[in-house]
């Protein structure tokens, strides 16, 4: 099954919550680039490959790009790339996260 659509959340739920975007330098070469990647691209790429009928919802695209392109830029293994995801703003940012997260938002299997 295809990613969901992020759903808006109740404001008073993120009443508390400062965004991403107020926390980080706007010149920070991974922000920078997060905004002249064309993510729609990869979403159109991987569309094809998910079937609407059955399996839970998968993980975003912009979430799973950006992790293997942090794990491949920096040869880290799939545990150290969310090891550190979990620690760098400018990563979750890039991954698309919205405001900092302190816990990974997905379980990876071992």
């Amino acid at each position: 099954m295809k990613p969901r659509k992020p759903s808006s959340q109740e404001p008073q739920k993120e009443l508390f919550r400062v965004e991403l975007i107020h926390l980080i330098d706007l010149e920070h070469p991974l922000v920078k680039l997060g905004g002249v990647v064309d993510w729609s691209k990869f979403d159109a790429a991987f569309e094809p490959l998910f079937d609407e009928q059955t399996g839970r919802p998968a993980i975003p695209t912009r979430l799973m790009v950006g992790l293997h392109y942090l794990k491949h830029l920096h040869g880290l293994s799939d545990e150290e790339v969310v090891e550190r995801w979990v620690e760098n703003p400018y990563w979750q940012y890039l991954c698309g996260s919205k405001y900092f997260e302190h816990r990974f938002a997905i379980l990876l299997r071992s």
